[in-house]
């Protein structure tokens, strides 16, 4: 069952009755066209079309949104990964699978909030992957996507160009934990 959602606007006989979430699931194997929406501003109603057909004609549902303007592609890149914590976490995830504490562990300075918000962002963009597994305690996994997996290069090049800037700026006086030619220690 897959599951979308979107900002709508609802009206009835051309009178805008006002604005919600919209949310619908759709079992694509057997009903390519849903049978059951789910209004999300009210969560106790249902609508079937088969139940109330009158709807069909009589309301429609218009999409609000207006297409998302970049101004330069590196704009879509940053919202996508942008962030001090995005390209940290996406750089520790290219050596493998890993799981919150192991995260939290190779990021200290980050704390568990923002790590979950970061990861939620990251699976909403289509980069990371969540995989929960059904045991008993609970075991969750996070790993790129294919198209993560796309940023890869990107993600060690800012390392390797982060390196010349750290020899430029600090000389000496900066270390580096982690580079893309070293595997990441979960014993930290």
């Amino acid at each position: 069952m897959l599951f979308y959602y979107e900002p709508i606007s609802i009206k009835v006989n051309s009178h805008y009755l006002g604005s919600l979430d919209f949310g619908c699931g759709i079992d694509p194997a057997s009903d390519p066209f849903p049978d059951v929406f789910r209004l999300l501003s009210f969560p106790a109603t249902f609508v079937s079309m088969k139940a109330y057909p009158f709807l069909e004609t009589q309301v429609t549902v218009m999409n609000t949104q207006e297409p998302k303007v970049f101004r330069t592609a590196v704009e879509a890149a940053l919202e996508a990964i942008g962030g001090k914590w995005k390209p940290v976490i996406l750089f520790h995830l290219t050596f493998g699978m890993k799981r919150n504490g192991q995260l939290l562990r190779l990021i200290p300075d980050i704390t568990q909030k923002v790590l979950t918000q970061q990861l939620r962002e990251l699976q909403h963009s289509g980069i990371v992957r969540r995989i929960s597994y059904d045991e008993i305690p609970p075991r969750v996994e996070y790993d790129l996507t294919g198209f993560g997996r796309t940023l890869e290069p990107l993600l060690h090049s800012m390392c390797l160009w982060g390196e010349s800037y750290i020899r430029q700026a600090y000389g000496e006086a900066a270390i580096v934990l982690h580079s893309p030619d070293s595997r990441d220690d979960d014993s930290l």
